[in-house]
């Protein structure tokens, strides 16, 4: 009868390093990237935005620390430890004054089993918050988008919704749907109404 050999002690170790991945454990935050994008942005305000973005994408390849760890399946990591949480600022920071508030920063992030933040770390995203509030890409769309742009959230054609003005990272939202072409089939109307039924309605 068949029989599996033993798992090696590296396939173990790296296993091990899974479970705790999965179960929330030693991860810490990357604003390595966050840092590098706001420099960047922040002293080439009159580029080109193709050529900004594909710019500080350039800068961000050429300035990240790059580590290769010790039993590496895959090698290369968003930050330069293993296990790290990225953020891309360039779409949106309505959330950050709520991760670094005083009061609450020193629970959320630096007490035991919690996705790991350092002083460091959050005077990044204070000062990355202050360029970005107003430079992010949302603050560009909302000035060309028309109103009506809303009725589509929750049409099941679009994956985001949002609250215009809301401060609760709707407009990131806004620009994960639109720019980004985060956009679907409408399934639910074709299973409700059938794709001849759909190409009736176009027709007409």
């Amino acid at each position: 009868m068949f029989q599996w050999s033993p798992i090696s002690d590296t396939i173990a170790r790296i296993r091990e390093e899974k479970d705790a991945f999965t179960q929330g454990k030693n991860i810490t935050l990357n604003t390595e990237r966050t840092q590098i994008f706001t420099e960047y942005y922040s002293s080439h305000m009159n580029e080109d935005p193709l050529l900004k973005r594909a710019g500080a994408i350039y800068e961000w390849a050429s300035r990240r620390e790059i580590n290769v760890f010790d039993d590496d399946i895959f090698v290369g990591s968003p930050g330069p430890r293993k296990r790290m949480i990225s953020t891309s600022v360039e779409w949106g920071v309505g959330w950050i004054p709520a991760v670094v508030d005083e009061a609450t920063f020193k629970e959320a992030w630096q007490s035991g089993g919690n996705v790991y933040m350092s002083d460091e770390q959050r005077e990044v995203l204070i000062r990355a918050y202050d360029f970005w509030k107003d430079n992010h890409i949302g603050r560009k769309l909302e000035g060309a988008l028309t109103d009506d742009i809303w009725d589509a959230f929750g049409n099941g054609a679009c994956i985001a919704a949002g609250i215009p003005g809301a401060e609760d990272g709707a407009e990131r939202r806004l620009v994960g749907c639109i720019s980004q072409g985060h956009f679907i089939g409408n399934f639910d109307k074709v299973v409700n109404v059938g794709f001849g039924s759909v190409r009736r309605q176009a027709l007409e």
